[in-house]
This record gives C-alpha cells, sequence and structure tokens, in this order.
C-alpha cells in the first residue's frame, strides 16, 4: 500500500485502497506479514504431537481463531460465488468487480495487451486465471449487466469488446486475444 501510494498518479482510482484500516495497520505493526513471519491472515500451529491446525486472525476479536468453524470453500469458483444472492456472494462480487474493472481500465497504460495482465496476475499473484479470463468464465453479458444494475460505468477494454460485437476476450481455446483495435489477436508465447 505504501508503495503504491507513493508511485499511483494522482488521479489513479487505485489510491483508494493505499491507505490500510486501523486493525490492519496494527497488524503490519505487530509484522504479522505472512506465513515466513509467523502468521499474516492466517498461520498455521504446529502441536506438540507434530499434527498442524490453521488459524486465520479474526479483525473484530484481533486474535487468532481456528479455521474449523469458517463456512465455504476456497476452491469454489469465483464465477459461481459472485451470483448467489447472499452476503458472501454480495462480499465477492463489491471485491472482485472491483479488480477486474480496475484491470480492465488499464490496457495500454500498465500493459500493451490482456495476455501480460492476465500472466502478471496468474504468475505473480498465484491467481488461478487472470482477470479477463476471469470476465471470460463469468460471461460479460452476466457482468455488464450487473454493472449497468450497480450504476457503475464500463472499463475501457469491456467497451472495446462490446464495440466489437465479440463475446470474450479470448477465442480459439486461449490462443487468440482481442487487442484494444477491437481484433483478435495471437497469443505469443
Amino acid at each position: 500500500a505504501r508503495n503504491l501510494d507513493q508511485n499511483l498518479p494522482t488521479n489513479d482510482v487505485g489510491r483508494a485502497y493505499t491507505q490500510l484500516p486501523a486493525r490492519e495497520r496494527e497488524m503490519l505493526a505487530a509484522g504479522q506479514l505472512g506465513r515466513k513471519t509467523g502468521g499474516g491472515y492466517y498461520r498455521m500451529v504446529v502441536h506438540d504431537d507434530g499434527s498442524k491446525s490453521k488459524q486465520m486472525f479474526s479483525l473484530p476479536a484481533g486474535d487468532w481463531v481456528d479455521v474449523s468453524g469458517i463456512r465455504g470453500s476456497a476452491d469454489e469458483e469465483v464465477e459461481w460465488v459472485v451470483t448467489r444472492d447472499d452476503d458472501e456472494g454480495r462480499f465477492t462480487w463489491n471485491l472482485i468487480s472491483e479488480t477486474l474493472c480496475y484491470a480492465a481500465d488499464l490496457v495500454p497504460e500498465i500493459s500493451d495487451d490482456i495476455v501480460n495482465i492476465d500472466r502478471a496476475m496468474r504468475w505473480g499473484f498465484n491467481w488461478k486465471r487472470g482477470p479477463f479470463e476471469l470476465l471470460d468464465a463469468m460471461g460479460i453479458d452476466a457482468v455488464v449487466a450487473r454493472l449497468n444494475a450497480d450504476g457503475r460505468s464500463l472499463p475501457r477494454m469491456i467497451e472495446v469488446l462490446l464495440a466489437s460485437n465479440a463475446d470474450t476476450f479470448y477465442s480459439s481455446d486461449g490462443a487468440r486475444y482481442l487487442g484494444l483495435d477491437g481484433k483478435y489477436h495471437d497469443v505469443a508465447s
């Protein structure tokens, strides 16, 4: 967050996310940076008998709790979760739609094409699929309908996709991608 705060352009919408909430600032000050520092949002506890259990840091309580009582699964596909009409579905939509729209508005500022944005998110952040691959999986018509229902503007690459009368950002089983010019191009290896 500090790095982004120093490096994002003044008018970048990502600036809204560079100021950490108080509890996360406390976690940072306490050295809760992830597995290598003993835990961040999650930690693995090794018991005297050698067994392990996972705990998560409860932001409201400010303490560690066992993960055993947590509902849901990290293996659920995001395109299914965001369509649910429950707290988890709404939370996931709010979070992921902001992220996907942000990425879809940054071509060509951070990358000349969608392929390298998807690769950066998969390779650098261990996402199963990149933003444009997720948009394809979620279905652009459903995404656009939901954004319109929320009264949100469409990001640049979604507008390009709609103007080109295409249904997906990738075609030919991922061998071709939609460019800013509204045409499909071969994905380079």
